[in-house]
């Protein structure tokens, strides 16, 4: 199952071409590229992603249910977005998301390596 990305994996903006596009322009797939490449060669230090329990809840709130979709699988979604995205932002993100499968996503590699290293790599705030 492929989750439409709207954000470019470069920059944050919400402006991929397509679909299935990680980033926006060849620019930002060469930043893209760079940051990894140290990320891997451990020349920039991993920072933990910061989760915010409140931002949860309010989603929660605003959509009224999230199906199958705990706080792990909340973050799981929402770390592709920019961390700054508005409320509006994550909650039209994540209500696309809630119309799709969200059973099927948890059952994949992806998924189960994320739940994994979730209280290893990520900080619960709020």
């Amino acid at each position: 199952m492929n989750v439409s990305r709207e954000i470019c994996g470069g920059d944050g903006r919400f402006e991929s071409k397509r679909s299935d596009a990680q980033y926006c322009s060849n620019s930002c797939k060469q930043k893209g590229s760079i940051l990894k490449k140290a990320i891997k060669d451990n020349q920039v230090p991993k920072q933990k992603k910061q989760f915010s329990v409140e931002e949860y809840d309010q989603v929660v709130d605003d959509i009224g249910f999230l199906d199958d979709m705990d706080f792990i699988a909340y973050c799981y979604f929402r770390q592709v977005l920019p961390e700054n995205a508005s409320s509006k932002q994550v909650i039209t993100y994540i209500s696309r998301i809630c119309s799709e499968t969200v059973r099927d996503v948890k059952r994949t590699k992806a998924f189960a390596e994320f739940h994994e290293s979730f209280f290893v790599d990520c900080e619960v705030v709020g």
